[in-house]
C-alpha cells in the first residue's frame, strides 16, 4: 500500500493481508511548523460585553421595582424568554427593543445605557489600551 493513502487506509502485513484491523496513521508533521499549546491566561479575565452590561441593568431596574419577568416583557411586545436571555447577555437588543424595552421601565434610552456604561466601569476594570478623545 502506498504512502500517500488516505487517513483511514489500513495497515497491511508484509504478505498484503490487513494487520489486525489497525488504522493507519499519518504523520502530519512533516511540512508543517511547530505546533504551539494554546495557554490562557488565568490572572486576566475577559473583558465584559456590552450586552451583559445592559442585561445587568435591565435585570436591575426590573427587580428594583419588584416587576416579574412576563410584566415587563408585556408592555415592551417581547416574548418572556427573550427578556430573560436578554438579562442574562446571551442576546444582543436591536436598537428597537431596548427602546420598547427602557419605556416598558419607564426610563429613557439614555437613562438606561448610561446606567449600564456606569456599571460597566465601576464594576470592571479595563486592560489593554485606551483611546480618549477630546
Amino acid at each position: 500500500m502506498s504512502d500517500n493513502a488516505g487517513p483511514g487506509a489500513l495497515l497491511l502485513s508484509g504478505d498484503g493481508r490487513p494487520d489486525e484491523g489497525r488504522r493507519r496513521r499519518r504523520d502530519y508533521s512533516f511540512g508543517m511548523g511547530k505546533v504551539l499549546p494554546f495557554r490562557r491566561e488565568a490572572e486576566q479575565p475577559a473583558q465584559p460585553l456590552w450586552r451583559e452590561a445592559v442585561g445587568e441593568q435591565l435585570r436591575a431596574e426590573r427587580t428594583s421595582r419588584s416587576e416579574r419577568l412576563a410584566d415587563v416583557a408585556g408592555r415592551a411586545s417581547v416574548s418572556t424568554q427573550y427578556l430573560s436571555e436578554l438579562e442574562r447577555g446571551l442576546k444582543e437588543p436591536s436598537s428597537e427593543v431596548l427602546a420598547a424595552l427602557a419605556g416598558a421601565l419607564r426610563l429613557s434610552v439614555a437613562d438606561l445605557t448610561s446606567r449600564a456604561a456606569s456599571r460597566l466601569t465601576a464594576t470592571r476594570s479595563f486592560r489593554g489600551p485606551v483611546c480618549l478623545a477630546a
